[in-house]
């Protein structure tokens, strides 16, 4: 009787002492813990952020000048569809260093909301080196379908290139509201078709009605021959 009594008390403190022990450390553990990760997690998002503001590129270069030209239309503010828009873009390095010109982009924007993006356009890609000193002209077009028309847009376009340092730079060269109108251009290739098809049946009527008045001519001829 007494012997049971004793190897559970004893069973009873050891686990006791062993369950007082796993606490300790965990408070120990979870304290040191914490205050690691903690740490880490700031200088891991204090160093991320450093390298995004890093590799972020720059919207604009101070030794960079950029103008746009519309050869077709002349008129910016109504774009036609169904029609190729041609326009020049002059870029002048006014710095001591040269400019690697990348590539071209450009998008149809909501004109309430900019970054509501309706459509991306042709991407072009030049990769041309803009000495000092020196001015480089470049050439885009895009084209825009009939489901455009009638509404207003955001045109933006933007240019990018990279200094000497391989710092990016995103200029955006153009960012105005156009309006997509329909060119009315009075005879298209359906209505043209048209014609051509009545045109067609035009004349093989008259060959018909030809035919026909010169078969009855010949049988009252014939008839007339006959009586005399």
């Amino acid at each position: 009787m007494f012997r049971p009594v004793v190897f559970l008390s004893l069973f009873l403190l050891a686990g006791f002492a062993t369950l007082s022990r796993a606490e300790e450390d965990v408070i120990i553990e979870t304290a040191e813990e914490t205050a690691g990760k903690a740490d880490g997690v700031l200088q891991g998002a204090a160093t991320d952020a450093t390298a995004e503001e890093a590799a972020a590129p720059i919207l604009h270069s101070p030794d960079a000048e950029t103008t746009v030209y519309f050869t077709f239309p002349p008129n910016t503010k109504e774009i036609p569809t169904n029609k190729p828009i041609r326009l020049l873009i002059g870029f002048r390095n006014k710095g001591q260093g040269v400019f690697m010109v990348d590539y071209l982009d450009a998008s149809l924007r909501y004109p309430m909301d900019f970054s509501y993006n309706i459509a991306n356009l042709t991407s072009v890609r030049f990769s041309r080196a803009v000495a000092p000193r020196e001015e480089a002209t470049f050439d885009y077009g895009f084209y825009l379908s009939d489901a455009f028309a009638s509404r207003p847009f955001t045109l933006n376009i933007n240019l990018h290139y990279r200094d000497a340092t391989d710092k990016g730079f995103i200029h955006s060269i153009y960012n105005e509201t156009i309006q997509a109108i329909e060119v009315d251009e009075g005879l298209d290739s359906q209505t043209f078709f048209l014609y051509v098809i009545f045109g067609a049946i035009v004349v093989l009527g008259g060959v018909f009605g030809q035919q026909y008045f010169a078969a009855k001519i010949n049988v009252r001829c014939r008839a007339l021959s006959s009586n005399l």
